[in-house]
């Protein structure tokens, strides 16, 4: 234990002594001097200074770039504002431009309509004859001379009612259906005589019906076209349910006459009388071809009506027209009446020759007016 005591001792000693001659030299000949200590942290600082005005460098840098970039971004938008305001000036100038000649195209297609639809109605409506005028003691008859057609359905459409072949042969067939064995017997005699006499009464044979299914089936045909007999325009009325009044290129009038409010007018002419107009239908040269017949009012002339205008009179009731007539003959007779220059004066203005019925008439007229 004593020896131990002195080895720890030996030891303590030993150690004690050698941290003292180290502490000594330490204070006398440093490694690491004042000034080495000063430099150094002073390099160190200048070190970090330079960190620091390097890293303010570069965050002027970064505001300076920042800020041109901003001049740009400015200088950017302003010049597409500017080519932006340029463009829509542009635009706008090159849409009134061409809103301005659209509204000139329009304005000259409009006053260029106006003047055909002139032309046009100029053209369309072709008064009567003077023969017609002096017939019917009237100037307000007008053809529709662009409206030349075969089909009576065609005309009565071009006059305002509207129909067609299938419709109108509907409505025939219809009514063919509602007649007796006997009615429709007694028309289809009517129509054999006519054929007989050699009347033109349409591309068809009437001998070779025997019942109103062939009937039917011939008036449906393709190339069937209703003539303007007067067996066909009453069986047209009928059917439809209006009145015809047909004007001949003979000028002969014929009226159905059977009690309907609606009645149209038509105008009609053989082919033969067409200059440069070759029938179709071979052996069929007296075809009739129809044409509306308009009355002339103020601003519009009609074809169609819904009741006995007055100035249907004389077209409607020969018996008013011989009267009129008469009347005339009469105060162009200069006090020299005579029964046969009355006659000659009346058939010269009716462009026919009065029937034995019609010089009664006249007759009936003269007693009464003399």
């Amino acid at each position: 234990m004593f020896i131990f005591f002195i080895y720890k001792s030996f030891y303590l000693f030993i150690f004690f002594s050698f941290y003292k001659v180290i502490l000594m030299s330490y204070s006398n000949n440093s490694i690491f001097t004042n000034e080495d200590i000063n430099i150094d942290t002073f390099n160190i600082y200048n070190e970090d200074i330079d960190d620091v005005n390097e890293h303010d460098i570069d965050i002027e840098d970064d505001i300076e770039d920042d800020n041109i970039d901003d001049d740009n971004i400015d200088d950017i938008d302003i010049e597409d504002d500017i080519e932006d305001d340029i463009e829509d000036n542009i635009k706008d100038d090159i849409e009134d431009n061409i809103k301005d000649d659209v509204e000139d195209e329009v304005k000259d297609d409009i006053e260029d309509n106006i003047e055909d639809i002139k032309a046009k109605n100029s053209y369309e409506w072709e008064s009567l004859s003077e023969e017609w005028v002096s017939k019917l003691l009237s100037n307000k008859f007008y053809i529709k001379n662009d409206c030349c057609t075969i089909s009576i359905e065609n005309a009565l459409k071009d006059c305002g009612f509207k129909t067609s072949k299938i419709t109108l042969c509907k409505y025939i067939s219809k009514y063919i259906n509602s007649l007796s064995i006997l009615e429709f017997s007694h028309l289809i005699k009517d129509y054999r005589l006519k054929y007989k006499n050699s009347i033109n009464i349409g591309n068809w044979d009437p001998f070779v019906i025997t019942n109103k299914k062939d009937f039917i089936k011939t008036i449906k045909g393709k190339d069937f076209f209703f003539q303007p007999d007067d067996i066909t325009l009453h069986l047209i009325s009928k059917s439809l349910g209006i009145d015809i009044v047909l004007l001949y290129s003979d000028f002969s009038i014929f009226y159905t006459n059977n009690g309907y409010t609606k009645i149209v007018t038509l105008y009609s002419i053989k082919s033969s009388e067409i200059d440069n107009l070759a029938d179709d239908i071979e052996g069929t040269s007296d075809n009739h071809y129809y044409f509306p017949l308009g009355l002339k009012f103020k601003k519009k002339i009609k074809s169609i009506f819904n009741n006995k205008h007055k100035d249907l009179l004389y077209l409607l009731d020969k018996k008013e027209l011989l009267q009129s007539h008469t009347l005339h003959a009469i105060n162009n007779s200069q006090n020299n009446i005579r029964l046969n220059n009355i006659i000659d004066y009346i058939e010269n203005k009716m462009k026919s020759p009065l029937s034995k019925t019609d010089k009664i008439i006249v007759f009936e007229i003269l007693k009464k007016t003399l």
